[in-house]
């Protein structure tokens, strides 16, 4: 009787020949048989579709991982972002999907791979990708969360000489600097901010929290006396 190990070997090997059609009919008379689903199989579709260089059809089995409750591993980013690097055959419509980038950034610097992610970038760059203030936002987060200043600043710097971000830009270098406790470098781009007249209460708001907290009680009633007035222009 073939059971769903049988049938997890033929994926394997049809993965292997580059046979993803065939290979997906199988995994499809799988689910529809009431097999088990299982990472091992999914991991092999996103590894397949990524020496394809198929990256968008490697992010939906990204998303099929997750809605069976399987969490994504190691070697499943590792995946990634070989099929992002310079000698993977990427799919040309990719660059035209920021979307779809965007979510695999996001899923990177999730679990800790922020630097690959950014090394993805380049590359992507490269080949014509567009990014968009969802895309830096990840890595600026992302770098916040590994506590890395200068990457952190590296991509804004990016950012700014692209896309000249706007409020949501620079809330999110901001909001990771306070959040490392870099409470100086975060008050420089809150200058910067206001010099392009962009006022956020809520920055005022997390900086006025995080000194009273540090003990700078004159600096965070300055902070709340320059929002005052702002705001009441």
């Amino acid at each position: 009787m073939v059971d769903v190990i049988s049938y997890s070997l033929v994926i394997f090997a049809k993965v292997e020949m580059g046979n993803l059609d065939s290979a997906r009919e199988i995994y499809r008379y799988m689910h529809h048989s009431s097999f088990q689903e299982s990472a091992f199989v999914c991991n092999l579709f996103v590894g397949g579709y990524c020496k394809e260089g198929r990256i968008d059809e490697a992010i939906l089995w990204l998303k099929e991982m997750e809605r069976m409750d399987f969490k994504p591993s190691g070697e499943t980013f590792n995946h990634l972002i070989k099929g992002c690097s310079s000698d993977g055959r990427l799919d040309d419509s990719l660059v035209l999907r920021t979307d779809a980038v965007n979510e695999m950034f996001g899923k990177l610097c999730e679990n800790g791979k922020t630097k690959e992610a950014d090394e993805m970038l380049t590359i992507l760059l490269d080949k014509g990708f567009a990014p968009n203030e969802n895309t830096y936002s990840h890595l600026i987060s992302g770098f916040g969360n590994d506590d890395d200043i200068k990457g952190l600043t590296k991509v804004f710097e990016m950012e700014y000489r692209s896309n000249s971000p706007n409020i949501s830009g620079f809330t999110s270098v901001i909001t990771s600097l306070c959040e490392c406790g870099r409470l100086e470098e975060a008050e420089k781009y809150l200058e910067r901010m206001k010099a392009q007249s962009f006022i956020s209460p809520d920055i005022y708001e997390r900086l006025i929290e995080d000194h009273s907290e540090k003990g700078s009680k004159t600096r965070a009633c300055q902070l709340y006396s320059e929002m005052v007035e702002i705001g009441s222009k």
